[in-house]
């Protein structure tokens, strides 16, 4: 008999935290905030002839997440290639209609900045200035200023 393991404890107690973030600041700027960082790299993709995305990008048809796959390249093979080289954690979708890679963006509660989660990644950013965490390593960058 399987036994079904019990959710960490933390997902449990920040759901409380999660749902007043949410009424905070609105279903309709959240999905307008995620819809617009899921176009500002499907809609540069979606410009080369070989490249195939699920669902539209069309307005109230995808939220916040897009599919999208590359003619003559196998999901799997590019989920390693944006991984390795770039760090990027997408999942790869072999389904009988098409297949791609999934690609989704988290907003997140942050008093500060704007805050954004993947599987093991998160990306934090305010004013000039931004923070990636990948598997507990944490990497910051700034805007660097032009010098007089």
């Amino acid at each position: 008999m399987l036994k079904a393991a019990a959710p960490p404890r933390s997902n449990v107690l920040a759901i409380a935290d999660a749902i007043a973030f949410h009424e905070a600041i609105g279903a309709e700027r959240k999905l307008a905030r995620l819809v617009a960082l899921r176009d500002r790299w499907a809609r540069r993709l979606s410009q080369n002839d070989r490249v195939r995305l699920w669902p539209s990008l069309a307005p109230g048809r995808a939220g916040a997440f897009a599919t999208f796959g590359i003619d003559g390249i196998k999901p799997a093979d590019l989920a390693a290639h944006l991984w390795s080289k770039y760090r990027i954690f997408v999942v790869a979708i072999t389904h009988p209609q098409f297949e791609g890679l999934r690609v989704v963006a988290y907003l997140v509660p942050s008093a500060n900045g704007s805050k954004y989660e993947g599987r093991n990644v998160t990306f934090w950013s305010k004013g000039d200035e931004a923070t990636v965490t990948w598997m507990d390593r944490e990497l910051k960058c700034s805007a660097r200023r032009a010098e007089s």
